[in-house]
């Protein structure tokens, strides 16, 4: 139970990023790129954070590819988290 309150509580944070009108890219973001991946090692089982972390990696690798824009990776990453931390938050 304590690690899926301090898992929401990342989620949650750093979700707030988002919804800034023009976007930092956290995807250069070395310390957002630990934290990704210190949440996805912490929670190997889990397969919702499984889907954001990769779908997060395959965002980034898009932006860099210049195949999807900034503003476009980000909403949909922030839908699909939104999502996830929804559903969390009503299974506990």
């Amino acid at each position: 139970m304590r690690r899926l309150t301090y898992m929401l509580t990342i989620l949650l944070l750093s979700a707030t990023a988002g919804h800034a009108a023009e976007s930092p890219n956290y995807c250069l973001d070395e310390e957002a790129n630990k934290e990704w991946a210190k949440i996805y090692s912490d929670n190997p089982n889990d397969n919702d954070i499984a889907r954001l972390f990769a779908l997060r990696t395959g965002l980034c690798e898009m932006v860099q590819r210049k195949t999807l824009t900034l503003e476009r990776a980000t909403e949909i990453f922030e839908k699909e988290r939104a999502r996830t931390v929804g559903e969390k938050r009503w299974s506990r």
